[in-house]
């Protein structure tokens, strides 16, 4: 388990890099992140995990949220961020601490509930808070949605055979001819597994976008019923003058534009980006040229290059198995963010309308 959490977060890592470039040292997915880089005395954190709790003494920090994490903040009483010099941007409250802002919103806004023709404020508040249990449900379903399906269809990659590249005729003059022949053998079949794997990738990328459209219909699924659930809370919790003061509060709410997804971010050049990267790491030029060996005869050179070509061989092999294990989840862990994100857009328009 802990395995698979780590190559999680390393391949959630490379895709995020060249967008965060050196602010990926910063990024806390764990409690254990985040108390190393609040210890190490950061005072820019990233949050990328859920439910990391935010230490609460006096230092200037500021926190950033990537796609609107849940941060939970241990205390009983409403923390005076400002005070304690501490910044939080993009992050929603755990439930206990919303509960209390919503509490004291509530209070600091009694003498305008008085205006309001009687209406039960507590009525109001418990409405919110059967509300409040739908945006969680969602999530956790969110959460919890799995890649339907691999992709080893996807990643057929020809295995390379030395007799393509190989040149067992004595053409060259010189041993130093003789190399460079070779070296362009080798860059030669370097090239041709880089344009099979970032090809077959591109196509899975492809893919995923009917997995996109049924997370979007399950979206849209939601805010439809959202409204149904909206309307059933008012007959069952509330009396006729809230039901009415609730009802304008459901056409304020109802009548924003959706949130905009934007997945532009999970596309075929990030993906080609590190299978270049990782291929360039695995496979090196001069590394191979000396598994390569060179024969003469009257002073004429050839080369023999069938050891470097089973080494590339095998290491597209094990690389092609790391994808097949881990790129799938990571592209549709990838699209769940960007929902995750929107939802989080979404709950907090409706805590702003209930806190005015």
């Amino acid at each position: 388990m802990a395995n698979d959490i780590m190559k999680k977060k390393e391949l959630y890592l490379k895709m995020m890099a060249d967008s965060m470039d050196d602010r990926v040292s910063k990024m806390a997915f764990t409690q254990d992140d985040l108390n190393e880089l609040y210890d190490s005395g950061e005072e820019e954190i990233y949050i990328c995990g859920e439910d990391l709790h935010i230490p609460l003494k006096e230092r200037v920090v500021f926190y950033l949220g990537v796609h609107q994490p849940t941060i939970v903040i241990d205390s009983d009483e409403l923390v005076d961020f400002e005070e304690l010099g501490i910044s939080i941007e993009d992050c929603l409250f755990d439930e206990e601490y919303s509960k209390l802002i919503f509490a004291a919103e509530e209070e600091s806004d009694s003498e305008a509930d008085e205006d309001d023709s009687g209406i039960d404020m507590e009525q109001v508040a418990s409405f919110y808070e059967s509300m409040k249990e739908f945006f969680s449900d969602y999530k956790e379903e969110l959460l919890e949605i799995e890649m339907p399906e691999d992709f080893e269809d996807y990643f057929e990659i020809d295995e390379l055979d030395s007799d393509d590249y190989n040149s067992g005729e004595y053409d060259y003059e010189t041993k130093a001819k003789a190399k460079l022949a070779c070296k362009a053998s080798i860059t030669e079949m370097i090239s041709e597994v880089r344009y099979q794997l970032v090809s077959a990738a591109r196509e899975y990328v492809s893919h995923t976008t009917d997995y996109y459209s049924e997370l979007r219909h399950g979206f849209d699924e939601f805010v439809s019923d959202l409204s149904e659930a909206y309307d059933s809370c008012l007959e069952s919790e509330c009396d006729e003058d809230v039901e009415k003061y609730l009802l304008g509060k459901k056409k304020e709410f109802f009548s924003v534009v959706l949130p905009q997804m934007d997945y532009s971010g999970v596309s075929g050049d990030d993906i080609e980006k590190i299978i270049t990267k990782d291929i360039n790491k695995r496979l090196v030029v001069r590394t191979l040229l000396q598994e390569c060996d060179y024969d003469n005869d009257d002073e004429y050179y050839c080369f023999e290059i069938g050891t470097a070509c089973d080494t590339i061989n095998s290491e597209v092999e094990s690389f092609v198995s790391e994808l097949e294990e881990n790129l799938p989840e990571q592209i549709y862990t990838a699209y769940k963010s960007i929902f995750i994100q929107a939802l989080g857009l979404l709950e907090s328009r409706f805590d702003e309308m209930f806190s005015r």
